[in-house]
């Protein structure tokens, strides 16, 4: 009965200022995306922000310094899955038409997501802040990268320079991101899926015929 007691108090321990603090910048940084979701960057005022929040006006200041440092967590939170590692494809993926395949869906599983549509809203208003714009450009080159280490380990075996495989990556990307903007004026799941058609057959066309069947040493 002594030890439930003790276990009871401990899994109920009340929350350290760095959990209420922490719990309070995730708010700030989720209240911003819902609203360059819903209203855009230009109905993303201070005011705004911290009413979806439920927070004082003044909390943005207190934890981030400015709405531009809250700006700069925000752009971190939704550009985690462009520059996060990517996933091995596994080994049921063995065949290039399969390897293929999954990369795609694996793409588009995040380009095709809701938030996709706030970072475009911070991708317009990077075009007027220097800054933001800085910091746009810095995940967009982390996540060439991840895309570059992911093409040389899951498509090893195709025999082209590395330039080339990835811009056919990039051109798959390219064909997403359009779509994405299509997608505004209702294209409709046949539209989506002539578009899946067209990035697999992009990579088809660039990789087949070029695989290595074996050590030529």
């Amino acid at each position: 009965m002594i030890c439930f007691m003790i276990l009871a108090k401990t899994s109920h321990a009340p929350r350290t200022q760095k959990d209420r603090t922490e719990e309070t910048k995730r708010r700030l940084v989720e209240a911003t995306i819902e609203t360059l979701l819903e209203v855009g960057a230009g109905g993303a005022t201070v005011t705004e922000i911290c009413n979806r929040a439920g927070v004082t006006s003044g909390a943005i200041q207190h934890h981030f310094g400015s709405k531009a440092g809250l700006m700069q967590a925000v752009v971190e939170a939704l550009f985690v899955p462009f520059t996060e590692e990517t996933p091995a494809l596994g080994p049921e993926a063995a065949t290039l038409e399969d390897r293929i395949d999954r990369y795609v869906r694996l793409v588009w599983s995040t380009y095709g997501d809701r938030r996709y549509f706030a970072v475009l809203e911070v991708l317009l208003a990077a075009r007027h802040d220097p800054d933001l714009m800085e910091l746009v450009s810095s995940r967009r080159v982390a996540r060439v990268e991840v895309t570059r280490r992911f093409v040389a380990r899951e498509f090893a075996d195709v025999d082209l320079p590395e330039e080339r495989m990835l811009s056919a990556t990039q051109r798959v990307l390219d064909l997403m991101r359009g779509h994405v903007l299509l997608r505004l004026f209702d294209a409709g799941p046949a539209g989506e899926q002539d578009m899946l058609d067209e990035a697999r057959a992009i990579l088809r066309r660039a990789f087949a015929g070029v695989i290595r069947t074996g050590d030529s040493g």
